[in-house]
């Protein structure tokens, strides 16, 4: 390896790595933990406290990783890694929050309202355009 390849693979690398210690500054919530049914009624203020935290928290994270994909150049300029792994990392956590949201659900008897909707449209956008094939069509 030459002197210019090292140099170009040493700027490259310190470039993904800011981006990626970026990403990463956002900071998912710790997990609520929800009670099982036989114990929820006992703990319920409790748990919607924290349960509410946590959506809060989870707002908070979505909203920074958003920033940091549109920071980065969003869907027209973003490099192809920076958004698959923002992406990944939005997905990972709504699948998160709306696997807390339905045992939150189950677990306290009834449907209640403890936070923000978290889904893909509060977020970084989706994998786009999947059905099209190379050319556009």
């Amino acid at each position: 390896m030459n002197l210019k390849t090292l140099l170009v693979s040493i700027v490259g690398a310190a470039s993904l790595g800011g981006i990626a210690a970026d990403a990463l500054a956002c900071e998912l919530p710790p997990l609520v933990l929800i009670p099982a049914k036989e114990s929820f009624d006992a703990q319920r203020e409790q748990v919607n406290a924290a349960a509410g935290a946590y959506f809060e928290g989870m707002s908070t994270f979505t909203k920074c990783v958003k920033a940091e994909y549109d920071a980065a150049g969003g869907d027209a300029k973003a490099p192809a890694l920076t958004k698959a792994v923002l992406v990944q990392r939005i997905n990972a956590a709504i699948a998160e929050a709306q696997n807390v949201k339905k045992l939150y659900d189950a677990n306290s008897g009834a449907a209640a309202a403890v936070g923000p909707p978290v889904g893909p449209t509060s977020a970084v956008p989706q994998k786009q355009n999947e059905h099209k094939n190379r050319r556009g069509n």
